[in-house]
C-alpha cells in the first residue's frame, strides 16, 4: 500500500464507481477543486499498481477542514487495505496541519458511507435538508481530536 501526494493526472487513471462517476463528473466543481489542491491536503492511495482512493481535507480555517474520500471500483477488492489507508490519510492530514476538527457529509440513504464514517471515528452531528442540487438530505459527521 502506498500513499502519495495527489496529482491531477491521478484522476485520469481513477476507475470510478458508477454512483460516484455520476456525482463527481470530471467537470464538476468538486473535481476542479481537487485538481487545484497542491499543499499536501490531498492524497492518492495505491495498492498493487491500482489507484484505490483519493482523499484528504479542504481547510475551512486554521484548525478545521472538510474531509473527503472517493473510492475507486478497485477498493471493494481490498476493503481492509482501503480502510487502513483512509485512516492513515486522515491522521496524516490532522498531524500535518494541526486540525482539531474534520467535517464530512454523506447522503442520508448512503448506509455504507455512514457506517464508514462511524468506523473512522466520526460522530453524527446533523441532518442537512435539501443539501445537494437534487434536493437530497445529507448527514453531517464530525471528527474532533
Amino acid at each position: 500500500m502506498e500513499l502519495k501526494a495527489f496529482k491531477p493526472d491521478h484522476l485520469d487513471m481513477f476507475d470510478w464507481n458508477d454512483h460516484d462517476k455520476a456525482v463527481y463528473s470530471i467537470d464538476s466543481q468538486f473535481t476542479r477543486a481537487i485538481n487545484s489542491m497542491t499543499h499536501g491536503e490531498t492524497f492518492s492511495a495505491f495498492h498493487e499498481g491500482r489507484l484505490l482512493v483519493i482523499g484528504g481535507a479542504v481547510p475551512f480555517s486554521k484548525k478545521t477542514a472538510y474531509a473527503f474520500s472517493i473510492f475507486s471500483k478497485w477498493a471493494k477488492l481490498y476493503p481492509l487495505t482501503s480502510a487502513r489507508i483512509v485512516r492513515r490519510m486522515f491522521q496524516t492530514v490532522i498531524k500535518t496541519h494541526g486540525y482539531h476538527r474534520l467535517v464530512t457529509v454523506n447522503p442520508v440513504t448512503g448506509e455504507d458511507h455512514n457506517d464508514w464514517c462511524h468506523w473512522l471515528g466520526f460522530q453524527k452531528e446533523a441532518i442537512l435538508r435539501k443539501y445537494d442540487d437534487a434536493g437530497n438530505d445529507y448527514v453531517q459527521y464530525g471528527y474532533v481530536t
